[in-house]
């Protein structure tokens, strides 16, 4: 059971509860409420309307309370959601918190205490409580697996924002994490864009593994004559980013050297460029990324334990796209059509591109698994619509670009199949790259793999063999198709 920590005691909660043989979990906070649902199953939540962030959040927001009881409900399905609230019945708080999830709504005053007290007991008694797994975690676990490919749970993109937008106002240290191509450089730009800090600055330093007197150069520049090849001054990103904020991407990158840099820099905010004898405090915002578990890398001794402790103190972990749900895929993807179609629009020869709504919905509903996450959705999205200019789009010339390992086919890579190739349209070239690769292939391998149907895939298989650039053996559906002399 979840709840704040102005509800009513935890010793009155337990007194209560204990003699039915139920056990009482108390957190103050959204962050611990889904730390300890990772662990633990629970049965009933009792949410309060103004909860806090974390433990270093000193102001309760109903915001946040919103969006727990949506997580909870999203995530949770068999779980009764209990809206604590200070308002009367029909107040538009309490009509908010049943329209996005819960289950009821409680008033946490003490004059209400006993009244509230009877209905924690009548509740309880109206469920009977599931045995507890020996092993609530792997339980937990199993049945993640079961349910779906995803066996993590992650918060919601809703709760996540809601998080984001009031950490954007604090100035504290930010870790973003996530696998490539989730969007970690977006995000910290927004957290930027709604800080107070927007009209300032927003400056990038990806972390590539480099000399440590490349990186200390780079971030905190350098007096002309410190190394070789400094041949003047140069001002460092941090320097540049003053007032405003900077952004390390990829920090498991930095060697341990260049990390005690950045320690140094994160405890005292003081820059000395390379070659100089003077230090300047600076007034920055630090964010940072990393696609790796900094908390293995410190147990491998590849990240020191003391950055790490610095860096982790809020930590947004960022979703794959394959665990956000068609409803944010679907929103991402038509986010992509709308920008391709205005950078484009008042380009000369430019043919507008038409998509039905339906296609979104379907595309995003379609069992890929985005290992490339947004970054290959905004390439599949991007390469259809060049491809399909001025016409209608299908779901299926979505399908040619949809790559088991993320990576999206160059255009250098398909137009360099042969000379004959310059005249052909994306699918055909694709199909000459499947059966070049294979060596063989027969018209149901062609479906199989590019995700065509089977009148498209004879068509283009037989405009190939027209052209000459494919060769066809046997007849019907067990046909094979090789590539023809000099088109290897």
């Amino acid at each position: 059971m979840l709840k704040n920590n102005n509800l009513i005691s935890d010793e009155i909660m337990k007194r209560e509860v204990k003699p039915l043989q139920w056990d009482v979990w108390s957190v103050g906070d959204q962050e611990a409420a889904y730390r300890i649902l990772v662990a633990e199953r629970f049965d009933i939540a009792l949410v309060d309307i103004r909860l806090r962030a974390d433990a270093h959040d000193l102001t309760p927001d109903a915001e946040i309370g919103y969006a727990t009881i949506r997580h909870l409900h999203e995530h949770y399905r068999s779980m009764k959601i209990i809206a604590v609230t200070a308002y009367d019945g029909k107040s538009e708080v309490n009509t908010k918190a049943i329209k996005i999830g819960a289950d009821d709504f409680w008033s946490k005053w003490p004059d209400a205490s006993e009244n509230l007290l009877g209905k924690i007991r009548r509740l309880v008694g109206s469920i009977d409580p599931a045995p507890a797994p020996d092993n609530p975690v792997a339980a937990g676990a199993q049945a993640n697996a079961e349910a779906t490919v995803e066996p993590r749970a992650y918060e919601s993109m809703d709760v996540l924002r809601t998080r984001m937008k009031k950490f954007a106002k604090k100035d504290v240290t930010i870790l973003l994490v996530g696998e490539t191509g989730t969007g970690k450089g977006y995000f910290a730009e927004e957290i930027h864009r709604l800080s107070h800090r927007s009209s300032k600055p927003f400056q990038v330093m990806n972390c590539p593994q480099q000399k440590h007197e490349t990186i200390v150069s780079e971030l905190f520049g350098h007096e002309r004559g410190s190394f070789t090849d400094a041949k003047q001054k140069r001002q460092g990103l941090a320097a540049s980013a003053v007032g405003g904020t900077l952004f390390l991407d990829e920090i498991e990158a930095l060697d341990l050297e260049c990390q005690a840099a950045i320690l140094r820099f994160i405890d005292q905010k003081e820059i000395k460029p390379l070659g100089s004898n003077k230090t300047e405090v600076v007034d920055i915002r630090l964010i940072v990324a990393t696609n790796r578990d900094l908390g293995k890398m410190v147990a491998d001794g590849k990240f020191r334990d003391d950055l790490y402790s610095r860096l982790a103190g809020v930590v947004f972990e960022i979703p794959p796209l394959r665990a956000r749900g068609a409803r944010e895929i679907e929103r991402l993807a038509r986010q992509f059509y709308l920008t391709f179609k205005a950078d484009n629009a008042k380009k000369r020869g430019f043919k507008d591109v038409r998509v039905s709504k339906s296609v979104w919905t379907s595309l995003a509903e379609y069992s890929h698994n985005w290992p490339g996450n947004v970054r290959e959705l905004k390439q599949v999205i991007e390469a259809t619509l060049y491809e399909a200019g001025g016409r209608t789009v299908r779901l299926d010339d979505f399908f040619l670009y949809l790559r088991s390992d993320g990576k999206v086919p160059s255009i250098s890579v398909l137009t360099a199949v042969s000379d004959s190739s310059a005249t052909l349209n994306r699918r055909e070239q694709q199909i000459v790259q499947f059966i070049r690769d294979r060596g063989r292939a027969s018209r149901g391998d062609v479906e199989a793999a590019l995700h065509l149907r089977g009148t498209a895939a004879w068509k283009s298989l037989k405009t190939l063999v027209d052209k000459g650039l494919i060769n066809r053996e046997g007849s019907g559906r067990g046909s094979v198709y090789r590539m023809t002399d000099g088109c290897h």
